[in-house]
């Protein structure tokens, strides 16, 4: 990131040096970058956010159903709201979020989220206490 920027800096010092081409106009680096790069959502559900910065536009892809994420584009800078389900199923659960740069580059978060799946355990003398009494 420094070096593309130093690079970056040295060729529009260079091109300055020429009146018929503007260079800083004609050329720009991608930009993307996400943070945090992970999600922890309590198992009880959550709204959590993350930060995009960019400059150009971007889309979001999800490989689950159980959250979503607002909004799912823009161009520029943004804040994105990730809202999750509560996890009553029986294990923990995994997914990404993918955020992709009209550039091609794309950044990934990784989301974990624990379950608030508790199994009911009967003790043996309550299930058969009709029995002993």
């Amino acid at each position: 990131k420094t070096c593309i920027k130093e690079l970056s800096e040295q060729i529009v010092l260079e091109a300055s040096k020429y009146d018929r081409f503007n260079f800083k106009s004609a050329f720009v680096f991608p930009v993307l970058e996400v943070s945090p790069t992970t999600l922890t959502p309590d198992a009880m559900g959550a709204t959590l956010s993350f930060d995009v910065t960019a400059n150009s536009n971007w889309t979001i892809t999800k490989n689950a159903d159980w959250f979503s994420v607002n909004p799912s584009s823009g161009t520029g800078n943004a804040n994105v709201d990730v809202t999750f389900n509560e996890n009553m199923t029986e294990s923990a659960r995994e997914a990404t979020i993918t955020v992709e740069h009209a550039a091609g580059l794309s950044r990934t978060i990784t989301v974990s989220q624990e379950t608030a799946y508790v199994p009911v355990v009967y003790p043996l003398a309550f299930m058969y206490s009709s029995i002993l009494l």
